[in-house]
């Protein structure tokens, strides 16, 4: 697991408009250049908040990656819960 990786991918993904439409385009071409696993490709692809957050990723990446970029792979209130650990979004 390299932390240090997925959130590289996510900074430049948030710095560079090219970059991150790579990323949601052609993602396997991004992952190419880091050390990951399976599940943390799936997790950035899936745009999982709940597992990013497992795996040590910042919080506010997490956020920006989750519902600021991508507000239709999830309900706000769903990710929002998750990211602040609640069971249920209220």
């Amino acid at each position: 697991m390299s932390v240090h990786d997925l959130e590289h991918i996510l900074r430049r993904a948030r710095v560079y408009a090219g970059f991150r439409h790579m990323l949601e385009r052609d993602p396997a071409l991004v992952f190419a250049g880091y050390a990951l696993e399976e599940g943390e490709q799936e997790a950035i692809e899936g745009r999982d908040a709940e597992a990013l957050t497992r795996l040590g990723v910042d919080r506010d990446l997490v956020a920006w990656w989750c519902i600021i970029v991508a507000p239709e792979a999830a309900p706000p209130a769903v990710v929002s819960a998750r990211l602040l650990g609640s069971a249920r979004p209220q």
